[in-house]
């Protein structure tokens, strides 16, 4: 990796040479019974955008002025798992346990910019690891149970605070006929700590019906946010700040949808994605 970064109202050039190898391994074992047995390692890296690099104030809102950081380091992660599965004739159930260190994480880090306003800057805190087992459950269940731990340096004040964290996803679909097929999903994710504070916890609910009148033809009733729990809670403390955000989405939604297909080129278009606002709220 080589990397220059600069910009037209700096003097400095914000230079990184690294030289980095990321072995990956992977065995799989077939046992007796329809029996699985797997072990992986693997190295990655994930590489600063440019919206975390800029080092320009940009006023998110009233209550925050953001500022990155453009000597950001990239994060590397090493993943090790272990994993059992075993298969009958419509059910599938796999566990596996894992651990992952990262190192160079990047946070959030707030400090007192006015009385009222808080600056946010991006930057390599420190180091988190996690582990625990990851079950999955028949065809359309799934938890992830783990235990965070945070040990970073911020403002120059150690931290070193821990959470148990899980997440649950369900997907769930029933064909009352062959036309007609009603589906719902949720997900459900644990508060967790972070660098400076906490994150809530967040509920989602979807519901769908869907009926096929023809390869062409279809129509479509959806309920988006079936709960009105589109909401979350953020939390983030220093030693002379505290700041509680609610974060609130009013987007539950009844839709209804008819669409006619007048040829299947047998291809799906692309969405440009951009890095701003993919990882926002």
């Amino acid at each position: 990796m080589k990397r220059d970064f600069n910009h037209t109202l700096g003097t400095i050039s914000f230079k990184i040479d690294q030289v980095n190898l990321f072995p990956s391994l992977q065995g799989l074992w077939n046992l007796p019974e329809n029996q699985k047995f797997r072990i992986g390692y693997s190295k990655r890296i994930d590489r600063s955008t440019t919206r975390l690099m800029s080092p320009f104030k940009n006023d998110r809102h009233s209550e925050f002025i953001e500022v990155s950081d453009p000597g950001l380091l990239p994060e590397i992660t090493n993943v090790a798992e272990i994993s059992y599965s075993k298969n009958w004739k419509n059910v599938s159930i796999t566990a596996t346990a894992y651990f992952n260190k990262v190192k160079d994480k990047i946070f959030k880090v707030n400090e007192v910019y006015s009385r009222i306003t808080l600056l946010r800057t991006f930057t390599n805190a420190g180091n988190t690891s996690d582990g625990q087992p990851l079950s999955w459950l028949h065809f359309y269940l799934s938890g992830n149970l783990y235990q965070l731990y945070v040990n970073v340096v911020v403002k120059g004040i150690d931290v070193n605070q821990n959470s148990f964290n899980y997440n649950i996803n369900g997907n769930t679909s029933v064909d009352f006929s062959k036309k007609l097929k009603f589906q719902l999903d949720g997900n459900y994710v644990s508060k967790t700590v972070t660098a400076q504070g906490e994150d809530g916890e967040l509920f989602l609910t979807n519901a769908g019906l869907r009926y096929l009148w023809s390869s062409k033809f279809t129509a479509g009733l959806a309920l988006q946010n079936v709960f009105n729990r589109n909401h979350q809670t953020i939390t983030n403390k220093g030693t002379d700040f505290y700041v509680n955000t609610n974060y609130i989405k009013y987007d539950r939604i009844l839709q209804l949808s008819v669409s006619f297909r007048l040829k299947d080129s047998g291809k799906k278009g692309k969405v440009v994605k951009t890095e701003y606002g993919e990882m926002d709220f």
